[in-house]
């Protein structure tokens, strides 16, 4: 069974397409997914489909008899255009990750807000041994506040509509697939707040960058607000570790800061509002620590090419994981790209492990500390599929156009 819809987002690309199908085994509807197991257990399906940039979902238990409901709202996805495998060893194309599936006994987020993805699907390759990931189901709402927002503050200026369009893009993805999970409003304002890191790369204009984040965070959320306020002053005001390029955990020191991995949990304790207390918080200290190398690993991986192609116009050094370890072990960039990413499923595992225990071992006092782990888990998932969809990343792979 398929659905048609016809969707538009002005100005937004290359999402916006004006007619799509999809068959209802693609995605599963956060409105309807009331037991999580069961939504998570259709990632298995073995039916295919064809996607255009957008899809639809209808509930049918004939095709998911996981899950058992009732209700029959049509539910929209954003479907990225792009999709690529950033290893190019011939050798790798042939391995596979496990699908960990511990995973899913650490999920206790409510789906009402999120719509579930199985990447493969959509022709996405995984390269990750999580299940799948989840997308917010506010999306749309959440583009269009991204625009107006940022077309107010680029008013005026002749290349405002092309920035508009160019950094929405971008960082539409990397919020609604990152933190799925949570409430609109709130959502909103994370996109607002992102537009804003993903545009500051002046370090001498950190208090114009600091009062902008306020506006958004202060008024309407003064007891969340230092969540991402107090990550602004440490990550300005903190020496960064040296950028070592001889020693992989050194250099991974350096670029966990540089990333600005930090930033992600606290906006996950922001959309979901997981009211921690400072213990519960660093109850999770190594399971954050795994993650933050995680994310550092996923995105030296994916935007290698791209960087490689900027080292050479600019003339600057290439600051990478694939490129440390291609130096410290005298091997080719392909096969550097693939132990990258056997060091990805490896850290995946640890995260499954640290994380099973941290809950199994009675130091979870809080559902607020258990949402909190499973909305870890979501944005590590969520960040694989926004780099591996990506345009910034995607144009310097021929033929990464889905």
């Amino acid at each position: 069974m398929s659905y048609s819809v016809r969707l538009s987002w002005p100005g937004l690309r290359p999402y916006v397409d004006s007619s799509t199908r999809i068959r209802s085994s693609s995605i599963i509807s956060g409105a309807r997914a009331q037991a999580k197991l069961g939504a998570f257990r259709a990632f298995n399906s073995p039916q295919s489909s064809q996607f255009g940039s957008y899809s639809l979902l209808r509930s049918d238990t004939t095709v998911n008899k996981s899950l058992s409901v009732e209700d029959t709202r049509e539910a929209s996805i954003m479907k990225p255009v792009y999709g690529f495998n950033p290893v190019e060893s011939r050798d790798f194309a042939l391995q596979t990750p496990p699908v960990r599936r511990g995973f899913l006994s650490l999920l206790a987020s409510s789906w009402e807000n999120a719509n579930i993805i199985k990447p493969e699907l959509l022709g996405i390759p995984w390269l990750s041994s999580f299940p799948g990931c989840a997308q917010s189901a506010h999306h749309g709402e959440i583009v269009r506040s991204g625009q107006n927002y940022l077309a107010s503050l680029l008013a005026g200026r002749a290349e405002g509509k092309q920035l508009v369009n160019q950094k929405v893009e971008t960082v539409a993805s990397f919020v609604v697939h990152l933190f799925p999970t949570g409430e609109l409003e709130r959502m909103k304002t994370l996109m607002k707040c992102y537009l804003l890191i993903f545009m500051q790369d002046d370090s001498k204009k950190v208090a114009a960058f600091r009062k902008l984040l306020s506006e958004q965070l202060d008024s309407r959320y003064p007891a969340d607000s230092h969540l991402i306020l107090n990550w602004v002053d440490d990550y300005f005001s903190t020496q960064r570790p040296s950028q070592c390029l001889d020693h992989l955990g050194r250099y991974l020191a350096y670029r966990v800061h540089d990333v600005g991995a930090d930033v992600i949990f606290r906006s996950i304790r922001f959309a979901c509002e997981a009211n921690l207390s400072n213990a519960q918080w660093n109850e999770t200290d190594r399971l954050r620590a795994l993650c933050s190398k995680h994310f550092a690993l996923v995105n030296d991986l994916y935007s290698y090419r791209k960087e490689v192609e900027e080292s050479r116009v600019h003339n600057t050094p290439l600051i990478n994981a694939v490129k440390v370890l291609e130096t410290i072990r005298g091997i080719a960039p392909s096969v550097a790209q693939a132990a990258v990413c056997d060091l990805i499923w490896e850290i995946e595992g640890q995260i499954e492990t640290e994380a099973t225990a941290v809950k199994q071992g009675g130091m979870i006092v809080s559902s607020a500390q258990q949402q909190f782990i499973g909305e870890i888990i979501l944005a590590m998932a969520g960040n694989v599929f926004y780099s591996a969809t990506c345009h910034r990343y995607a144009r310097f792979h021929p033929g990464s156009r889905l």
